[in-house]
Order: structure tokens, then C-alpha cells, then sequence
């Protein structure tokens, strides 16, 4: 890995892969607030696995934890167009680290998307409710990316996969819905549902899956689907006919 940027607000670290399978398609990868130590968090790249595939990974870290609102998209264009040029482009990332993936989609043609625990807002203005990472948040000096799906577009694939406890479910409840987002709420996890998917050797395949556009969901975890519609239909279906089947197992043992 090599780092090739970094100020106050911003890092930029490169790993290229002559041997990847995905020859033609570069991985951007949005760090996260990071990990908390004693009483900060530290940064680190996230996802280095899933950039093996892929010819380069780019790390992209939003340093002062700004959800965008801090990065300068031209400057990371100039400096990492010499490794997307001509490449499909892939996004991922988990938490502020989701967020700032869904965000490049504005700026770059994303083939596909992939956030972990996305929030929709960190704006006070916009979820009031909001109450965690307080230091980190009251530090924005302006929200020029307020709400998150004002940068979605209609192109990207956006796999969004949200946790289904605590304030999670609410920031989930607020994405928009539309036939290129694939949105899952996992109603038994909390915010770090990706760690928990990892534990248990069921997040490399998931992403894979994102980016091949054949989504498998993890056996015995439930997933409640947001949206597309049309997939959110399907699975009531399938609920309805789950316990039509159940009543009708019973009445005949009953019988």
C-alpha cells in the first residue's frame, strides 16, 4: 500500500493488483470514524480483502470525520484518475464510511455500491434525533451534503444494508426507494452488522454478490427488504405463503 495524498482533511492510499480478476475495474474504499481506543477513534483502512479481486483499491479517508461535508471531490478526481481511468468503479464502505461510498456515486460513474449501516443524515436539522458521534458531528461547520440521497442517482447500483436496532432502523426508514437500490434492514443486528456478518463467514460472499448484481442473502439472517418494490412485494408473498402453509401443516396434524 502506498499512501500518495494527505492534509488535514484528507487521505488517499493506493494498492494495485497486476493478478486481480476484475483487470478492469478499480474499488474505491471510504474509511469509516474508525475504532475507538481509549477516548479516540482510529482510522484504518476498511474492506482490504475485498479489493484483492480488483486491479486497485483506492482508501479514501474523510480525516476530520465530516461525512463528505469536507472533502473536495475535485481534488480526489485529480489524484486518483490515473487508477479509474478506463476501469469500471466500484464503491464500498461501513458507517460515515457508507455514507461518503453512496456520495461518490455524484461524482464518479459508479457501477455499484455497496454501504454497511449507511446513515442518511447527520444534520440535527434533518434527524434530530441523532445522538451519537456528537464531537465529531458538532465539529461540521456546513452541511453542504445534509441529506444523503440528494447524491443518489439513478444509474448506480446501491446495495444498502442497514441494522434493524437502535437508531439504525430510523436512518433506514429514510432512504428513498427505487429500482436500483436493493435495500435490506437486518431486524435482529444493530449498527455493526458487518462485523457480525464477517464473524460468521457470510460478508465476502454478500459483497461478491453486490457486485456481480446476483445478491444471495445470508442463511438464518433474516433480512427485511426496503426496496426495490418489486422485491419487497415478493417477500410479503412469500410471508403470506409461509403461514398460509403453516395454518394448513397444522389443521392437519390437528386432524
Amino acid at each position: 500500500m502506498i499512501d500518495i495524498y494527505e492534509d488535514d482533511h484528507l487521505k488517499i492510499s493506493v494498492v494495485e493488483n497486476t493478478e486481480a480478476d476484475k483487470a478492469d475495474s478499480v474499488i474505491l474504499s471510504f474509511t469509516g470514524l474508525g475504532h475507538r481506543v481509549e477516548d479516540t477513534h482510529i482510522q484504518k483502512p476498511e474492506f482490504y480483502g475485498t479489493g484483492q479481486a480488483f486491479a486497485a483499491t483506492v482508501f479514501i479517508t474523510d480525516k476530520t470525520r465530516s461525512w463528505g461535508n469536507s472533502l473536495d471531490f475535485d481534488v480526489i478526481t485529480k489524484l486518483i484518475t490515473p487508477y479509474i481511468k478506463g476501469r469500471k468503479i466500484f464503491t464500498i464502505g461501513n458507517s460515515m464510511g457508507g455514507f461518503n461510498a453512496i456520495l461518490a456515486g455524484h461524482y464518479f460513474p459508479v457501477e455499484a455500491c455497496v454501504a454497511f449501516a449507511p446513515q442518511f443524515s447527520v444534520d440535527r436539522r434533518v434527524v434530530p434525533w441523532e445522538d451519537r458521534w456528537s464531537k465529531a458531528i458538532a465539529r461540521i461547520k456546513s452541511f453542504d451534503v445534509g441529506v444523503i440521497s440528494d447524491f443518489m442517482n439513478d444509474t448506480t447500483r446501491y446495495y444498502l444494508f442497514s441494522g434493524g436496532r437502535g437508531l439504525d432502523y430510523f436512518h433506514a426508514a429514510l432512504f428513498p426507494k427505487g429500482p436500483n437500490i436493493f435495500h435490506y434492514r437486518f431486524n435482529r443486528l444493530g449498527h455493526h452488522l458487518s462485523g457480525k456478518l464477517k464473524k460468521r463467514g457470510a460478508l465476502d460472499d454478500l459483497i461478491r454478490g453486490c457486485f456481480e448484481g446476483d445478491v444471495t442473502m445470508p442463511k438464518g439472517q433474516p433480512a427485511e427488504v426496503l426496496s426495490p418494490v418489486r422485491l419487497r412485494r415478493e417477500q410479503k408473498q412469500r410471508m403470506r405463503l409461509a403461514r398460509a402453509s403453516g395454518r394448513r401443516a397444522g389443521a392437519a396434524q390437528a386432524g
